[in-house]
């Protein structure tokens, strides 16, 4: 058994949402990801509302969208990641 530290690596994450309370929204996934003990939540942008796009072109009767980016170290492979921010996505409703 090898008593190396596991590798970090570090992931950029795209939020998003534009139903219901989407600043509570992503203020929630941002906890979840702080409070997960393998993901070191470094950096979150500022929000950004954008307008809906389809594949035609916007969609401004759309409701609008609230996105951030976090910027994070972890040491879950990228399965392990991939399955942590679909359980995030699915507890917040999703």
């Amino acid at each position: 058994m090898s008593d190396r530290e596991p590798k970090s690596s570090r992931a950029v994450i795209a939020l998003g949402g534009n139903l219901g309370d989407r600043k509570a929204t992503l203020d929630d996934a941002i906890a979840q990801m702080q409070a997960h003990p393998k993901i070191d939540v470094n950096a979150v942008s500022s929000y950004l509302e954008t307008v809906a796009v389809h594949l035609d072109g916007p969609a401004v009767d759309a409701p609008r969208y609230l996105n951030a980016v976090a910027l994070i170290d972890t040491t879950l492979t990228a399965f392990e990641l991939h399955d942590v921010m679909r359980t995030i996505e699915n507890s917040l409703g999703r």
